[in-house]
This record gives structure tokens, C-alpha cells and sequence, in this order.
């Protein structure tokens, strides 16, 4: 599914294409034909065969390994950064961290050894969980169950419950701390929690991406003239359209265009789970890159 917001500003139609999770960072190492392409960062050149190929993952450092798109398969184990095996053989003190690791999602509720197991994902939202019952208050910040409906805790009962996710103004007048956890705004003066979108971002630090109350789908801000708006990705160049799109698209010289690399998955298509917190590796690797 592909969806397309159009922004009129000054008589001037600006198309800003909203991305899946899946395809934000979607561009792998093996999709970069020339070097300038290949981010040193994740991937190797091969000046032989004018290949590009992702690094092992024993290069990687902890820091590193922590932050990657899943696609590159690694995971931190026993203080080596390892390929992955299986959600399961993973278990950490912070549970935010099995979405960090491969198509995985945690289960918030300890072990005998005091941590959070990791499980496979069931579900296309960057923090996914089977179920908001039951779980503890750490694992109750936006995190969304398979049917959609986001995870609450409700100080006056001490449990997580399952919100409708349909609109931010389900929120209204619950507190100004609740509303920001579900990709919300919350004006404290009329009680009301809008939806987050880019202009009114008016920090340039925070200009960066905004997502849908289910963490599904987002839409990329850029600070233009000292504020906040939907980027427009048609004014990317070869040059500017990798790095300038956050690694979800590159340069075509087929069609001379700026394209995206992972294709949009369809509403019947809810297998591939492979990009559980690709926001986060994202950025990761973008602070890494020397540019």
C-alpha cells in the first residue's frame, strides 16, 4: 500500500510520499552499483568486481551492532557482535532491545533470570506485541497489538490495556504524557491530542520523521528555511538521493529518477517482518557515515 499526502504551499504542489516501516532504510548494500553508493559504514567495495557487499558482522562494534537494519542479520551475544539465529535465543535486561534484534518483539514479562525473552514478531508495527494484557508498565509505551489497538497503562487500575488506535483524539484529556507515546501532539490548553505531522515540528533537531499512530507508515520531514515540512523526494538528485532520503531510496539511471528502493507490501502481504526498528539503525548508520 502506498500512500500519498499533497502538500499546496504557495501555489505549488508538492508530492510527499509516505513510507512503510519496511522501506524506510530500505536500501541494501547489494542495490548500490557504484562506490559512492556503498555506505562504508555497513558495506564493503569490492574494486575488482565493482561489487557491493554488507560487512560481517564481526566488525562491528557494540554500538554499532545494537543499531543495524535487520536485513544485515546481526545480533550482540555473549560481548561479540554474531549472526542471528533465532528470536528466541535472545533475552535482555531492557526489553526494547528484541526489537533491535532481527524480526523480533519482546515478551513483557521476565524470566527466571530477571529478562525479557525475545519472541518472533507477530505483527508490521515497530514495536509490535501479541497482546497488551497482561504485560508490565515498561512494555506498556507504544507498543501495538496485532489487531492495531495500542497498549495504555492506566495508572488508575495499574494495567496495560488496548486503545482503539483509529485517531490521536481517542486521547483527549487523558494526560499530556500519554498522548506523544502514540506519535501524537497534546495541546494542554484545549485537552485535545492531534495528529503529529511535520510542520509543527519547531525544533530543528526533531525534523526528522513523523509516524502514524500504529508506527506503520511515515512520512519524512525536512527543515527548510527555519521550519519543519513534508520532504518532497522528486527534488533529490543523483548525488543527494541516498543520504538525502535516509537510505530508503536511490538514484535510477535507467529513468533518471529517485526510487525507492524496498517496494510498498500489499494488504494481504504480512509475512515479511524482516525491518522490526529500521528507524533506529538508520540513524545509526547515518552517524556513522563521514560525510
Amino acid at each position: 500500500m502506498k500512500f500519498v499526502l499533497i502538500l499546496i504551499s504557495l501555489c505549488i504542489q508538492i508530492h510527499a510520499i509516505t513510507l512503510q516501516l519496511h522501506q524506510v532504510g530500505g536500501c541494501t548494500c547489494e542495490m548500490s552499483s557504484v562506490q559512492t553508493e556503498c555506505i562504508p559504514s555497513t558495506c564493503d567495495w569490492n574494486a575488482t568486481t565493482s561489487k557491493c557487499t554488507q560487512k560481517t558482522c564481526d566488525k562491528f562494534t557494540v554500538e554499532m551492532c545494537d543499531q543495524l537494519p535487520d536485513y544485515l542479520k546481526c545480533a550482540w551475544k555473549d560481548n561479540s557482535c554474531q549472526t542471528f539465529t533465532k528470536c528466541s535465543d535472545y533475552a535482555y535486561s531492557d526489553g526494547f532491545k528484541c526489537f533491535r534484534v532481527g524480526p523480533c518483539q519482546a515478551v513483557f514479562k521476565k524470566n527466571s533470570s530477571g529478562l525479557y525473552p525475545c519472541t518472533d514478531k507477530t505483527n508490521d508495527s515497530m514495536h509490535s506485541i501479541d497482546s497488551c494484557a497482561g504485560i508490565d508498565q515498561v512494555g506498556c509505551i507504544e507498543t501495538v497489538q496485532d489487531d492495531g489497538k495500542v497498549c495504555y497503562w492506566n495508572p488508575s487500575t495499574s494495567t496495560c490495556e488496548a486503545w482503539s488506535s483509529s485517531a490521536c483524539s481517542n486521547f483527549d484529556n487523558t494526560s499530556q504524557s500519554a498522548c506523544p507515546k502514540f506519535s501524537c501532539d497534546y495541546n494542554a490548553t484545549t485537552g485535545k491530542c492531534t495528529t503529529r505531522t511535520c510542520d509543527i515540528i519547531t525544533v530543528e533537531a526533531a525534523c526528522t520523521m513523523v509516524w502514524d499512530i500504529t508506527q506503520q507508515v511515515a512520512t519524512q520531514c525536512k527543515w527548510v528555511n527555519s521550519k519543519c515540512m513534508e520532504f518532497d523526494y522528486s527534488t533529490l538528485t543523483q548525488s543527494t538521493c541516498l543520504m538525502g532520503s535516509s537510505l530508503s531510496y536511490k538514484w535510477n539511471s535507467s529513468t533518471s529518477k529517485c526510487e525507492v528502493c524496498a517496494q510498498p507490501k500489499s494488504d494481504d502481504d504480512t509475512d515479511d517482518t524482516s525491518y522490526s526498528n529500521m528507524v533506529q539503525g538508520v540513524l545509526a548508520i547515518l552517524m556513522f557515515i563521514n560525510i
